[in-house]
């Protein structure tokens, strides 16, 4: 009988292996997702043209976007104020998605600036071009300038949006406004309008725009000053299991990783909680109805990443 190491990973590489083989079936962003994570940590590119194709499309908005008049831009944002909202079975994921709607209807500056910010990060953080960094980032900075958003009001509406664009900033030299994070955070109180999953998916999204989006480790003073989100994983884990989900389990076991922290008891019990969730008729980690590759790639790339993850990160440039 294999060990529960063993068996892990041989359901992992089951995985990667129904991933690889159906990845062109999935929409052109989740094959660009999964390429991208993918070669971070195995270091093999499997569908660059997606990767290009979702880069030209962010490249697109930025462009449509600055170059537009005050009137035109107040026309687009109108048509952003509608987001797509997918149904749930989880009624804490399908109230998130109802209360964003609803605020975006009436805030949709801070959805498109947030948009501005993740386009152009993104674009500079897979290719690196000072080119074009240069080119957008004084543009970018003055139209941010022109309209500011309530830092703390957008937060409880899409804290992981907002964790992840002010690192974001950070990283590129626009603002650093993460002492606001860690304030609203230590201030903050769970119910029906900031639940458990909003708590966790703020913890894990710290730590990993921190990383710069699985680029790197955290530095030691990095790791001291969030200590506190590892020890909160620790202390509750047995309650994380029960309440969470497959996403979230493989993004604190990555938190850990990404600080360096070898905690086998951690990595035990998400071990344990993902064998339980294998689905040998697809060959993936499914929950619930969620079975095909497109509703079920963020988590399982994640679980991908989780246990192919050496001393060291692929960069694409």
């Amino acid at each position: 009988m294999k060990n529960p190491m063993e068996k892990i990973h041989n359901l992992v590489d089951k995985v990667e292996r129904s991933y690889l083989s159906n990845y062109q079936k999935l929409p052109v962003d989740l094959q660009a997702h999964f390429a991208e994570r993918y070669y971070k940590v195995k270091g093999k590119m499997v569908n660059k043209e997606a990767i290009e194709q979702v880069l030209h499309k962010k490249r697109k908005f930025l462009d449509d976007y600055i170059d537009k008049s005050d009137n035109e831009k107040g026309e687009y944002k109108h048509r952003l104020d509608r987001i797509r909202s997918y149904q749930k079975e989880d009624p804490r994921q399908l109230a998130r998605l109802k209360r964003r709607e609803r605020y975006y209807q009436g805030n949709s500056a801070a959805y498109v600036n947030a948009m501005l910010i993740w386009n152009f990060y993104k674009i500079y953080h897979l290719t690196r071009d000072r080119e074009f960094f240069n080119k957008y980032h004084e543009k970018i900075r003055l139209l941010l300038e022109q309209e500011e958003a309530n830092l703390h009001e957008h937060f409880m509406i899409n804290s992981i949006l907002v964790i992840n664009n002010v690192f974001v900033m950070k990283h590129i030299g626009l603002e650093d406004q993460s002492g606001q994070i860690y304030s609203i955070l230590e201030n903050i109180r769970i119910d029906e309008n900031f639940n458990s999953l909003d708590y966790l998916y703020s913890l894990t999204h710290i730590i990993i725009a921190l990383s710069d989006f699985y680029q790197r480790f955290l530095d030691r003073e990095e790791v001291a000053k969030n200590s506190f989100i590892l020890k909160y994983f620790m202390d509750n884990m047995d309650n994380i299991l029960e309440d969470a989900n497959i996403d979230i389990i493989c993004e604190i076991g990555l938190c850990f990783e990404l600080c360096g922290r070898k905690e086998i008891k951690i990595r035990q019990l998400i071990t344990d909680y993902l064998v339980q969730r294998y689905n040998p008729k697809y060959s993936l980690f499914t929950e619930g109805s969620s079975i095909s590759l497109a509703d079920m790639e963020h988590s399982n790339i994640l679980a991908v990443m989780y246990y192919n993850l050496k001393q060291e990160f692929y960069l694409l440039f």
